[in-house]
C-alpha cells in the first residue's frame, strides 16, 4: 500500500511502516494515535472497540456460523462504525479480516462444563472482554501476550483464544496442542488514521488511495481466509488435535452464550446496535434481501 500511494500521489504521500509490535500493543497505539506520535495503524475490532464499543457487534460469539452472513451483517454495521469512529476523530482506510476464533488448550476442551474448570488467558488491556468471559460463567485471567507462553508452562493458564493464523504465527499451539472445533466469533481488523491527517491530504488524491486500501484490504482478507485452512493443516501435522463438536454439545455452547446475551445487549452495546445485528443475521438465514 505504501509504495502504491507513493506512486499515486507522486511520492507526496509516503508510508512509514513500524511493524513487529514496535509501538507496543493496539491500545497504546491507540493512545500514541492520539497524541499524535502517530498517525495510522492496522488494528482488529477488539482495538476498534476501544474507541468506540460498536466494533464489538461484529464479534458477538457464536452469533454467526459463516463467513457469509458474517460478511451480509458486518457490510452493513461496518458503515455504522465508520461513522462512530469518525465521530471520535478516526477515519477508517479499509476493513479486513483476521479469522475466526477458537479455543486452544493444553488438555481437551468440548464442552462449557470442562471449560469451566480451566484457567482461561485473557486480554489485560481489555477489561470488557474479561467481564463478558465472567457473565459466561468462564475463568479469565488477565495477561499479555508476551506472557502467555510462560503462563501456559507454569500452570498460570490452561487455554486460550485466538484465530489460527494467530496460533501458528505465535508458536502459541505448542503449548495447548488441543484446538475446540467450534467457531467462537469471526474478527476483523481495519486500518485507520487520525481525521486530522487524513484531512491533510490533498483532496484530489484521497479517493485514489482510499481505493488502494480497499483493494489491499480484499487482498488480505482473501489471504486470511486462504492462509486459514494452510494454518490448521500445518499445525495438525505438527501435533495440533482438533476436537469436533457435536450437535449436543453445540446447545449446551449456545445455552451459555444466549444467557450472557442480554448483558452485551445492555452494558457492552447497545440494543438498538445488538438488536440490528441479529435482525440482519436473521434476515440472512431467511433468505431476505434487506434486514434493516
Amino acid at each position: 500500500m505504501g509504495f502504491l500511494w507513493k506512486e499515486a500521489t507522486g511520492g507526496e504521500v509516503t508510508l512509514k511502516i513500524l511493524a513487529g509490535g514496535k509501538l507496543g500493543n493496539e491500545s497504546e497505539m491507540i493512545k500514541k494515535m492520539r497524541i499524535q506520535q502517530i498517525q495510522a495503524a492496522a488494528i482488529s475490532a477488539a482495538g476498534l472497540a476501544e474507541i468506540d464499543r460498536s466494533a464489538y457487534a461484529v464479534m458477538i460469539p457464536l452469533m454467526f456460523e459463516s463467513y457469509e452472513e458474517w460478511d451480509y451483517v458486518r457490510k452493513e454495521m461496518n458503515l455504522d462504525m465508520e461513522q462512530r469512529l469518525e465521530e471520535k476523530g478516526f477515519h477508517v482506510l479499509t476493513w479486513s479480516d483476521v479469522g475466526w476464533v477458537h479455543f486452544f488448550s493444553k488438555q481437551p476442551m468440548l464442552s462449557p462444563v470442562e471449560l469451566e474448570k480451566m484457567k482461561l488467558a485473557a486480554s489485560v488491556t481489555q477489561p470488557v472482554i474479561v467481564e463478558i468471559t465472567k457473565w459466561a460463567g468462564f475463568r479469565p485471567i488477565p495477561i499479555t501476550t508476551a506472557d502467555m507462553v510462560a503462563g501456559l508452562q507454569t500452570g498460570l493458564i490452561d487455554a486460550f483464544y485466538v484465530p489460527i493464523y494467530v496460533a501458528e504465527a505465535s508458536n502459541l499451539y505448542r503449548y495447548a496442542k488441543n484446538m475446540n472445533g467450534m467457531k467462537w466469533a469471526p474478527l476483523q481488523g481495519a486500518v485507520v488514521i487520525r481525521s486530522e491527517d487524513w484531512e491533510k491530504v490533498d483532496p484530489a488524491y484521497q479517493a485514489k488511495l482510499r481505493e488502494i486500501a480497499n483493494q489491499i484490504g480484499e487482498k488480505l482478507r482473501k489471504d486470511t481466509r486462504s492462509r486459514e485452512s494452510a494454518s490448521l493443516e500445518a499445525m495438525k501435522k505438527r501435533g495440533l488435535k482438533v476436537w469436533d463438536i457435536d450437535d449436543q454439545t453445540m446447545k449446551e455452547w449456545y445455552k451459555r452464550t444466549a444467557a450472557a446475551y442480554p448483558r452485551i445487549r445492555t452494558e457492552l452495546l447497545t440494543p438498538e446496535v445488538f438488536d440490528k445485528v441479529q435482525r440482519l443475521r436473521d434476515a440472512y438465514r431467511s433468505g431476505k434481501a434487506d434486514g434493516r
